[in-house]
């Protein structure tokens, strides 16, 4: 049985489909105003283990993700990048530049596509829809041209604050803000749709014979697009800790007060936050990474993924380089194993198939990586140490990294199995060694190491190769 941690009943609940047959899964994506950095993959990789894990568990699973494009770092960037274009044209190409370099992050870091991918700026329709619905059920109000959510009102009847537990008590009626994001001591009505202002896109919008031309607020960008995509309820909202106030609260509440679902998704997973180096990474500490920063340093792909998604989702995450380099060596540890195994059948199966049972145990316990990755080495040392190679180490790799995702078979120099010419040499040497031509050994090894990256190495059970990390 896989169980979760649901950030909105504060408890750890098996995980089956509403519907008796696919898991319905939506993943908050990037607002595409720049790179995405390493902050963002850490929640785009945590829903994609999660995601691997569902398909692992023979889960059917439709995952949509969200491309942000329309809020108000998208205007302010949009404009002073493109400040001589029309709001609308220049509002399309500056997303359409960082949307292609984020999609090119995500693919780097081996992150399985969503099925549906849906942008703010293709569902305005949808949105006003549900912003009329909001207001004629009382929960909605115009105001200056701007259209916004009646919190008081909501609050009267249902709960605001079902993530984060907001008190009330302090609330100003009738207080409105405009941002996007504020701070939780900050709750005010929010804009649902934002008037239009010179130098902006703008959009028509009829509402009881009122034309309030303007743009969406981002909170019902998420409410209308996953509604379209999956309707309500569905299974598995994801996002990072960040997001709980105000955007996931307030997606709820509109949730409930425009579709009129009492719980309009089942489980919300967050996961924790990322630090660099102990802090909190922020651009004014000078230690804001994007994901092609880090690449910039010569760190692998393989070894950020692993880093992102080591320590378990809902824990802090310390982005350092010492955890990268430790990285870097979990991984050739894995790949030194699958070296060795190349070409041999000693019998590992009491190892991995325990491992794998433990494995999945743990897994299944509110996705307990971090345990599970413990598992898995200390079966690779076990293996190593009493030297079972073969096939079914090979194959057991092969099935964890359906959940890992890390490739780390694509990293490995071709098997002895599979590369006769290496084959052909490793042959032609044990030959010299046998007739005490050790020169032509020597030389043999030198070749051999060159042109296959690997060390050979002479024990009392012959020739042993390892792969140069």
């Amino acid at each position: 049985m896989f169980k979760l941690y649901n950030s909105r009943t504060k408890e750890t609940e098996e995980v089956k489909p509403l519907d008796g047959k696919t898991i319905r899964m939506y993943t908050c994506g990037p607002t595409v105003y720049d790179f995405a950095h390493i902050g963002n993959f850490r929640a785009l990789l945590s829903a994609d283990l999660l995601k691997r894990y569902l398909s692992y568990k023979d889960f059917s699973v439709n995952h949509v993700m969200n491309i942000t494009d329309v809020d108000d770092k998208m205007i302010a960037g949009s404009q002073k990048q493109f400040p001589d274009t029309d709001p609308m044209e220049a509002l399309e190409k500056f997303g359409e530049k960082y949307e292609a370099a984020f999609f090119e992050d995500y693919r780097t870091l081996n992150i399985v596509e969503p099925d549906t991918i849906t942008r703010a700026s293709e569902y305005i329709p949808e949105m006003q829809k549900l912003i009329v619905s909001i207001i004629e059920n009382g929960f909605g109000y115009v105001k200056d041209g701007s259209i916004y959510f009646d919190v008081k009102k909501y609050s009267a009847k249902n709960t605001y604050g079902v993530l984060t537990n907001i008190d009330m008590e302090g609330f100003k009626d009738g207080a409105r803000i405009d941002a996007d994001q504020y701070e939780k001591e900050s709750a005010q009505d929010f804009a649902l749709w934002k008037k239009h202002k010179d130098g902006e896109p703008s959009w028509d919008f009829e509402v009881k014979g009122d034309q309030l031309p303007g743009r969406p607020g981002w909170h019902i960008e998420c409410s209308a697009m996953s509604h379209d995509t999956l309707e309500m309820p569905f299974d598995i909202h994801t996002g990072g800790i960040d997001l709980k106030f105000p955007h996931h609260e307030d997606e709820i509440a509109q949730n409930v007060a425009g579709y009129g679902e009492e719980t309009p998704i089942n489980i919300w997973f967050h996961n924790g936050y990322l630090q660099v180096e102990g802090e909190k990474m922020s651009k004014s500490l000078g230690n804001f990474h994007t994901l092609r920063d880090v690449l910039g340093k010569g760190h692998t792909p393989e070894a950020i993924r692993y880093l992102l998604i080591s320590t378990h989702y809902r824990q802090p995450l310390n982005f350092t380089e010492d955890s990268l380099k430790a990285s870097k060596e979990a991984i050739n540890r894995i790949q030194e194993v699958l070296y060795q195994s190349q070409g041999k059948d000693e019998d590992s199966s009491s190892i991995t198939e325990q491992a794998t049972k433990d494995m999945i145990q743990a897994l299944n316990d509110d996705l307990n990586i971090s345990k599970a990755l413990g598992i898995m080495f200390e079966a690779i040392k076990e293996i190593n140490t009493n030297k079972l190679f073969g096939k079914q180490v090979v194959d057991w790799i092969s099935d964890v990294d359906r959940i890992l995702g890390l490739n780390v078979e694509t990293g490995l120099t071709p098997s002895l199995q599979e590369n006769k010419e290496l084959q052909d040499l490793l042959d032609e040497r044990q030959k010299a060694r046998d007739s005490k031509d050790f020169k032509a050994a020597d030389t043999l090894r030198k070749e051999i190491e060159s042109k296959f990256n690997v060390e050979v190495r002479d024990t009392d059970t012959g020739q042993e190769t390892k792969k140069k990390s």
